[in-house]
């Protein structure tokens, strides 16, 4: 099998990936990964930004901006409580994104080796 055989009969890692960008975008950042994990630690109770501020030594708004981020790509969302909100990971979307560009790559990895 060629190739060209092979893309036209598999999902093209190529665009697989360019459908995971935006993960990749918003945890290049040194911060938000920390933050990311901070929020993975803390479980479906989430954690406040005055925790995450306290925590972390940055300030109230650049904690905004790194959560805004991570929000708008998908692998946060918050959760309303009183007058504070949550922050908690959601990530089983783009799980199933990740799964599909590794299986493709790794399908072409085989064929081409």
């Amino acid at each position: 099998m060629d190739i060209q055989s092979i893309t036209e009969t598999a999902e093209n890692p190529r665009q697989l990936l360019e459908a995971c960008s935006d993960l990749f975008v918003a945890l290049a950042d040194t911060v938000r990964r920390g933050l990311f994990i901070s929020m993975i630690e803390s479980g479906s109770t989430g954690v406040s930004v005055a925790t995450l501020t306290a925590t972390t030594k940055l300030s109230r708004p650049a904690i905004s901006h790194h959560l805004k981020v991570l929000k708008d790509c998908g692998l946060i969302k918050a959760r309303k409580v009183g007058t504070h909100n949550f922050y908690y990971v959601d990530i089983n979307e783009h799980i199933e994104r990740l799964k599909k560009f590794l299986q493709s790559a790794e399908h072409f990895s085989k064929i081409i080796h």
